[in-house]
């Protein structure tokens, strides 16, 4: 078992009794840098010309989905050497995204067309 470092995640991994999930770093939610906690509005001139190559340009003072996607990649690469049979991880959503990539569900071009709802359950192999 895995988590993401934010209390958000390992609060809910100890709810669901998993009080020893690993946290891991590389499962924080996509750096979003002056953008945190401000109002999701694709109106914003900068936010929209980010949206034009979200996956490449860097969010002011934050990450691009990229790297965001590196990040959760080599996580999964590292697992996929240690031959568990089953990970069990809780994450954010665009990890989750990120995972689906790496896992061949979707590609990178959909990664915002598809939200998952809050609370998801989604199973991959990999």
């Amino acid at each position: 078992m895995f988590t993401s470092p934010l209390s958000r995640c390992t609060a809910l991994a100890a709810f669901c009794g998993y009080n020893d999930a690993v946290p891991d770093r590389r499962l924080l939610e996509m750096n979003f840098g002056d953008w945190e906690m401000q109002p999701y509005d694709i109106q914003n001139p900068v936010m929209k010309e980010w949206f034009t190559d979200y996956l490449h340009r860097t969010t002011p003072n934050g990450e691009s989905f990229q790297d965001l996607y590196r990040r959760v990649a080599g996580f999964l690469s590292e697992m996929k050497t240690k031959n568990y049979n089953n990970l069990l991880v809780f994450t954010h959503g665009g990890v989750l995204i990120s995972a689906r990539i790496f896992a061949g569900v979707i590609r990178f071009e959909q990664a915002f067309e598809e939200r998952l709802p809050y609370g998801s359950v989604i199973t991959l192999d990999i």
